[in-house]
């Protein structure tokens, strides 16, 4: 049988012979160009022909921890046109030896082949992470001779930025903060801020920048009334000590629970608008503690008391996005 004859028989170990509708390319392991690609704790290859990118599949087949023959006859039944066998040393080989190989382009058809649903509960990990990030490391190594990672999440310094930015605009309002982050979660494709993708930050910033807020400001408090520092400082006590309390609810809320699911329902959404409430009154009246720190960040995460005292709060407390 000739190298070039289009139907080759391979023994797939035990399986017998089977014809196989794929091109074999008798070729030199000096005419071709290699690449060999870290993958996790995997090595993947890249060989060039006919001026596109190939790979050999069994190393990917391996790497997920699937079935060879099975995928073979797959790649033979599916892929066909898109497969062919390359005689080639890869590194670490002693001799050169035939690779069916894929062309890189067809290769997100295929790991989409695979249900990640399916395979045994110890492999679907392994079967998601090479379809979400394979086929993009290969083309980074064909296209620029490494692998950019694009599946990273922004840093908490990032997200710290976009916070900023939607506390800013919306002025810290509910409606228009809740608003912003459905509108941004939505464009990108994603369940919330914090999986915003790195590559996407610079473009997060200028979506949220230049977003047309729809939601209605909700009513400010008059300043009017508080110009008396008596009445202000009577105000900051009562917002403060709103805050306070959530010590000696939550506790309480954790066992009304345990006792009435329905009770607890109600009484954990007195407090929850008992805290929003504080928060509107500390920013419209902007109470700040001695060193110049907001009563509730913007994340609603720190709370500066005016005693000085500061501690960690639950965002859900104040429904502020968590």
């Amino acid at each position: 049988m000739k190298p070039a004859d289009n139907k080759k028989a391979h023994d797939l170990g035990g399986q017998g012979l089977i014809d196989v509708n794929i091109k074999e390319n008798i070729m030199t392991t000096m005419s071709l160009q290699q690449i060999t690609v870290p993958f996790h704790n995997a090595e993947l290859y890249l060989v060039e022909h006919d001026g596109q990118p190939y790979v050999p599949m069994r190393s990917i087949v391996q790497g997920i921890g699937l079935d060879w023959k099975s995928q073979f006859v797959k790649l033979k039944q599916r892929f066909s046109t898109c497969v062919v066998e390359i005689t080639m040393q890869i590194l670490g080989d002693d001799q050169a030896r035939s690779h069916t190989c894929l062309l890189l382009r067809k290769l997100p058809a295929w790991l989409y082949s695979i249900h990640a649903n399916k395979v045994k509960p110890e492999l679907r990990d392994t079967v998601i992470k090479y379809q979400e990030e394979c086929d993009d490391v290969l083309w980074d190594y064909w296209t620029k001779g490494q692998a950019i990672n694009k599946r990273q999440s922004i840093t908490p310094e990032q997200q710290a930025s976009l916070q900023a930015i939607v506390a800013r605009r919306s002025g810290g309002e509910r409606k228009a903060m809740a608003e912003m982050w459905a509108r941004h979660n939505q464009h990108f494709k994603i369940a919330k801020y914090s999986q915003l993708l790195s590559i996407h930050f610079p473009e997060a910033i200028s979506y949220l920048e230049t977003m047309e807020i729809k939601a209605k400001p909700e009513q400010q408090l008059s300043m009017v009334v508080f110009e008396d520092k008596a009445t202000y400082e009577l105000v900051r006590k009562l917002t403060e000590a709103v805050i306070l309390e959530n010590d000696e609810i939550v506790p309480l809320l954790s066992a009304i629970k345990i006792i009435d699911e329905r009770k607890y329902a109600f009484y954990a959404h007195r407090v929850v608008c008992a805290n929003e409430a504080a928060r509107k009154v500390s920013r419209a009246l902007d109470f700040r503690n001695g060193l110049g720190e907001p009563l509730i960040d913007q994340s609603c995460r720190v709370i500066a008391l005016s005693t000085g005292q500061r501690f960690v709060a639950r965002p859900n407390w104040f429904n502020c996005e968590a």
